[in-house]
């Protein structure tokens, strides 16, 4: 599996998390801080990982992923296009 965007840069297991964070959480209609009423985390926290500034667990990655309905997995996939939003 390739992590490198466009450019050639290899991208962070943080901010391929944040990035499919980000999307699915906008999939599901959540702001923030339901997002995070829903897993147990902090809305700071969900903030946090949504910009790539921090360290998660695999229980909070669990949480997470049981409240967007996928497999943990999914969220450290790089997403083929590298910014979506544009």
């Amino acid at each position: 599996m390739n992590n490198q965007n466009n450019s050639g840069i290899s991208k962070s297991a943080r901010a391929i998390l944040a990035k499919n964070l980000l999307r699915l959480r906008k999939a599901h209609g959540y702001g923030q801080q339901e997002l995070a009423d829903l897993s147990g985390l902090s809305k700071s926290f969900i903030g946090g990982l949504e910009n790539a500034r921090m360290n998660v667990s695999l229980d909070n990655l669990e949480s997470l992923s049981r409240v967007l309905g996928v497999e943990v997995f999914v969220l450290l996939i790089p997403p083929d296009d590298p910014d979506p939003d544009k």
